[in-house]
């Protein structure tokens, strides 16, 4: 097949595409990794100039169990492990705001930007 490109990456890589390509036709591509951000118990404040941007995130708890809550809309329970009788889950999504608080006191959290 004629410009059949290969792409490999590790197994535990994330990556965000950003435009796609079609067969026989030279077009530009941009693959990006996807930026994580790792958190412990405490508040954070979402901005510009800060740890956490503004923007769409998958959030999951990476140790512990606990309560994710935000001065907007978020409320919820996450931990390494889904319990059922407490409402946890794993991860979920999220919209971060510019100036938004964020809270939790899980012992280690992960935001990744979608």
């Amino acid at each position: 097949m004629k410009n059949k490109k290969v792409l490999s990456f590790l197994a535990a890589s994330s990556i965000a595409i950003t435009s796609v390509g079609y067969i026989g036709k030279t077009v530009p591509t941009t693959v990006q990794a996807a930026k994580k951000i790792k958190l412990i118990s405490g508040t954070y404040k979402v901005g510009k100039n800060n740890k956490i941007k503004p923007g769409r995130y998958t959030i999951k708890a990476a140790k512990g169990s606990g309560n994710v809550i935000s001065s907007r809309s978020i409320n919820e329970i996450v931990g390494t492990k889904r319990n059922k009788s407490l409402g946890s889950v794993k991860k979920f999504h999220a919209t971060l705001h510019n100036k938004e608080i964020l809270r939790t006191n899980l012992q280690k959290l992960k935001l990744i930007k979608r």
